[in-house]
């Protein structure tokens, strides 16, 4: 190490290599850390928790670079043992109080130190946070995700948000695995390939050799589940997922295609069973799928109700095509 820790953070890097108390001792009586979705407050949960680490897993830390963000201290540290996936690059956020530390945030990096590819700018979920999403959001870099074979690279032009955003923040997710954490944000986007190409991401991914309804797929998923999102400077899919996008299309609009207009699409049309003429009920219709519902149904000969608790968005409503609104 080449460079100079502040006391208290070179003072926890010692103590690691020691035991759970002496780590506990570096921290202040009601500091908080924050590693892998977890929250431990006080020194004697800080305690256990750095007992339970060292336990499962032998492992050196070595510090790497030191610089104070947003008033924060960021250690970079280069994580060696027998877990999976080592070498890891982790980064310590450290919040100081006097001659202890207050606070500590351990973050890692998407991809294994070995594995590290050209840095880009991203919007990342750290761990779940039911209470709190936004305490789990992060805007920084990230290192661009390699191609596996038959996958292409979108250099991201436009993305565009979801309610799924809060829920990956929140931990919530349909899939019984869970999300794996840190996860780039964003399932929309359009962009262009590395040819120049410009694309639209069709969302939906699966098997490759899936025929029929996707949903019904059991190895279903949207990006920022599984895969790194939309929310960064380049993204990966399934080269059928990369969708030419047409002239008369701009990627403005095109990226706020997928999940709100096909889920419209697919209910408004593959599962409603109603017809031209009939009239369909579109509730809290300022929604992303409620604005969307209006329009495809005006659009195909259905009589349009739609609800909303306001008049800005019943007025809107009716902007959209709905004939009336409640």
């Amino acid at each position: 190490m080449t460079f100079a820790l502040p006391k208290p953070i070179a003072g926890y890097f010692t103590a690691e290599k020691a035991d759970g108390e002496a780590v506990s001792q570096c921290f202040t009586q009601d500091a908080v850390v924050k590693d892998e979705g977890h929250t431990y407050q006080g020194r004697a949960a800080i305690k256990q928790w750095k007992t339970d680490a060292s336990a499962k897993y032998q492992y050196t830390c070595e510090p790497c670079a030191c610089e104070q963000k947003d008033g924060t201290l960021v250690v970079a540290c280069r994580l060696t043992g027998n877990f999976p996936g080592s070498p890891v690059e982790l980064r310590f956020f450290f919040g100081l109080k006097g001659d202890k530390i207050a606070s500590l945030e351990i973050i890692p990096c998407v991809m294994p130190v070995a594995e590290r590819r050209t840095p880009m700018f991203a919007a990342y979920a750290t761990h779940a946070d039911p209470d709190n999403p936004l305490a789990a959001l992060k805007i920084d870099e990230q290192p661009e995700p390699s191609v596996p074979e038959n996958w292409m690279r979108v250099k991201v032009s436009h993305a565009s948000l979801n309610r799924h955003d809060l829920f990956t923040l929140r931990g919530i997710t349909a899939h019984p695995q869970g999300i794996k954490y840190p996860i780039i944000l964003g399932n929309d986007a359009a962009g262009t390939l590395d040819d120049g190409t410009p694309v639209v991401i069709y969302p939906m991914m699966g098997s490759i050799d899936w025929r029929g309804d996707e949903t019904l797929d059991p190895a279903w998923h949207i990006p920022s589940e599984f895969i790194p999102g939309t929310f960064a400077d380049y993204t990966i899919v399934p080269k059928r997922n990369a969708i030419p996008l047409s002239a008369n299309l701009s990627p403005l609009h095109a990226t706020v295609l997928g999940m709100a207009y096909l889920t419209a699409y697919r209910a408004l049309f593959t599962k409603s069973g109603l017809r031209a003429g009939e009239t369909v009920l579109v509730q809290g219709a300022s929604g992303g799928m409620a604005t969307a519902l209006i329009q495809l149904a005006r659009a195909a000969g259905f009589e349009v109700w739609a609800t909303s608790r306001t008049k800005e968005g019943r007025t809107r409503a009716k902007a959209l095509g709905a004939h009336e609104c409640f």
